[in-house]
C-alpha cells in the first residue's frame, strides 16, 4: 500500500514538472520520491534538471537552502551509483552552501572516505559529532579516519577518537567494532598494554567469525606483544594471523621478526621468503 502511495507521489510529480518544467523543488521532490522508492537510476535526472535550474542568476543570487538540499540529494544518489568523484563535488557543493547541517556534513565526509581522502573529512565529521548524533556509526567513522591520518593528526585526537569510540558503545553496547577500533587506537596512540587488553576483548566478540577481521585482530595483538617484548605472545598472535590470512604478506613479515627475536632462524627465513613471494615490490 506504501508503494501504491508513492507512484500516485511519482505520477503526480511527473505530470506537475510537465507543467511547470522551470521549477526547480518539483524537479526535486520528483527525484526525492524516487529515491524513496529505492530508484536512484530514476532520480538521478530529475535531481540533475533540479540542479540546472539552480546555476546562479544573472545577479549570482541563488537559494542557498534549496541549492544545499539538491546538491545533498544528488551528491548521495551519485554515490549510491558508484560515481563517487561526481559525489564529493556535489556534496562539497551542499557543504560550502550549509555547513553545519549534520545529514549534509556527515554525507559529504562519507563521500571523502569513500575516495580514501580522509583529511578533508575530519572537519564534517567534527561538526556533526558536535550534535551528539545517536547514529553509532558516525562515532566509527571519526576513528577510522584517525587511524588512515596516523602520524599526521595532533595526539589529542586519538583521546577524542577514543572517547567517541566510548558514546557509540554506549549506544550500541553489542558493537564489536568498537572495541576493535579503540584497541587499534590505542595502539596507535602508543598505550600499548590498554590496547592488548582492548585487543582480547575484541578477540572474545563476533567479530571472531569475520574473515577479514580476525586477521587484523590477530595480527594488531601481535604487533602490540612484539613492541612490548612479549615475544611468546606475539609468535603464537601472528600464527592465528597467518592461518587466518595466508596470504597477507605483513602478517609474514612481523611473524619473521617474532620468530627471528626469539632465534627461530629457519622459521623466520621462511616467514621471510613467504612474504617476498606475496609482494615481491614491497621492500
Amino acid at each position: 500500500q506504501q508503494g501504491e502511495s508513492i507512484q500516485r507521489v511519482i505520477e503526480t510529480l511527473n505530470a506537475a514538472t510537465k507543467a511547470v518544467p522551470e521549477d526547480a523543488e518539483l524537479w526535486l521532490a520528483l527525484g526525492e520520491a524516487y529515491l524513496g522508492e529505492n530508484s536512484p537510476t530514476q532520480a538521478l535526472p530529475a535531481l540533475r534538471n533540479a540542479r540546472n535550474l539552480l546555476e546562479p542568476t544573472i545577479d549570482g543570487v541563488i537559494e542557498q537552502t534549496c541549492l544545499s538540499r539538491v546538491a545533498l540529494r544528488l551528491g548521495q544518489t551519485l554515490q549510491q551509483l558508484g560515481h563517487l568523484e561526481g559525489a564529493r563535488r556535489e556534496l562539497e557543493q551542499a557543504f560550502m552552501a550549509a555547513p553545519y547541517q549534520p545529514e549534509v556534513a556527515y554525507a559529504y565526509a562519507k563521500a571523502l572516505l569513500a575516495l580514501n581522502d580522509p583529511a578533508p573529512a575530519l572537519l564534517p565529521l567534527e561538526i556533526v559529532l558536535q550534535s551528539r548524533p545517536s547514529d553509532p556509526q558516525v562515532y566509527l567513522d571519526y576513528a577510522r579516519c584517525i587511524l588512515d591520518l596516523d602520524g599526521e593528526i595532533n595526539p589529542i585526537q586519538y583521546q577524542r577518537a577514543l572517547i567517541y569510540l566510548g558514546r557509540a558503545m554506549e549506544i550500541a553496547p553489542d558493537l564489536p567494532e568498537a572495541r576493535a577500533l579503540s584497541a587499534e587506537v590505542l595502539a596507535a596512540s602508543g598505550d600499548l598494554l590498554p590496547a592488548m587488553n582492548a585487543y582480547r576483548k575484541a578477540l572474545e566478540t563476533r567479530l571472531i567469525e569475520d574473515p577479514g577481521w580476525r586477521i587484523r585482530l590477530w595480527l594488531g595483538l601481535g604487533k602490540v606483544a612484539l613492541d612490548l617484548g612479549q615475544i611468546e605472545t606475539a609468535v603464537a598472535a601472528l600464527q592465528e594471523a597467518s592461518q587466518a590470512g595466508p596470504d597477507n604478506p605483513a602478517v609474514h613479515r612481523f611473524l619473521c621478526e617474532a620468530y627471528d627475536t626469539v632465534g627461530l632462524t629457519d622459521n623466520a627465513y621462511e616467514s621471510a621468503q613467504t612474504a617476498r613471494d606475496l609482494a615481491p615490490n614491497d621492500i
